[in-house]
């Protein structure tokens, strides 16, 4: 008879009550997960750089979120957030942090792009993982990167965003090989074109719909399942996984 317990199948019985610390959680896919997270009755460290979104979110949540503003790209700000932690527990580490402007290769401040570009959405989870290390081997954590379908294809819009998105799915990958045995798997999300609250659906959208088998766009509860799925013991098994939330696209 197959043991499948409770925490193993209802994400809720493994994640009530455990610690979460979520970057870019002031907007964006951060913001959907932060408060995904809140309601499930985590405690959850919501970290962005706008002070007045994550105030906003820790209002509105069950008071349960603190709301920490801070810029995980800039590695003193982060290494002073976790000595102040003093490696307490984390369980969950979401790395949403980024931004995605485009911008030509051939254009006269590309290399000040580029490196804005790496330092958003690549040098920030390092930052983050590396500075947490001692909470996260405390917890036992699943960290999940949201990455992006340009982790795996360019679309057009910026060799630096995609560029970085590739890098942060192979340190998904890298990350999980080295700390799997330590009790610490490593994760990520690539999500396709997601129709954020405030309207936006991230960089070629309409090159990613058309692709898209069903021709449309993803919602943003969409990316709720997947990221509960990678952080709760339902995916206990599962290391190194960069998980597209696409509808298809990356079948075409």
């Amino acid at each position: 008879m197959v043991d499948v317990t409770y925490s193993a199948i209802d994400p809720k019985a493994s994640l009530r009550g455990k610690t979460a610390f979520v970057t870019g959680a002031g907007s964006g896919f951060g913001r959907v997960i932060a408060e995904a997270f809140d309601e499930l009755g985590l405690f959850v460290l919501a970290v962005d750089t706008d002070e007045r979104a994550i105030r906003e979110l820790a209002i509105d949540a069950v008071s349960i979120t603190e709301a920490i503003p801070m810029d995980v790209s800039d590695r003193s700000q982060m290494r002073a957030f976790a000595d102040a932690w003093a490696a307490e527990p984390i369980h969950v580490l979401v790395n949403a942090a980024g931004s995605a402007v485009p911008a030509a290769f051939a254009a006269p401040d590309f290399e000040a792009h580029w490196d804005d570009t790496l330092r958003r959405n690549l040098t920030g989870a390092q930052n983050a993982v590396q500075a947490l290390l001692p909470a996260l081997l405390a917890g036992g954590a699943s960290v999940v990167n949201v990455c992006s379908v340009q982790s795996f294809v360019h679309l057009g819009t910026s060799v630096a965003y995609s560029a970085a998105e590739g890098g942060l799915a192979q340190f998904t990958r890298a990350l999980a090989a080295e700390l799997g045995g330590k009790g610490v798997r490593v994760n990520a999300v690539a999500p396709g074109a997601i129709r954020l609250d405030d309207g936006t659906a991230g960089p070629a959208a309409e090159t990613i719909v058309s692709r898209t088998p069903g021709g449309r766009e993803g919602r943003a509860e969409d990316m709720i399942g997947p990221v509960l799925f990678l952080a709760s013991a339902m995916s206990r098994h599962v290391n190194g996984v960069v998980l597209p939330v696409d509808g298809g696209f990356l079948t075409r």
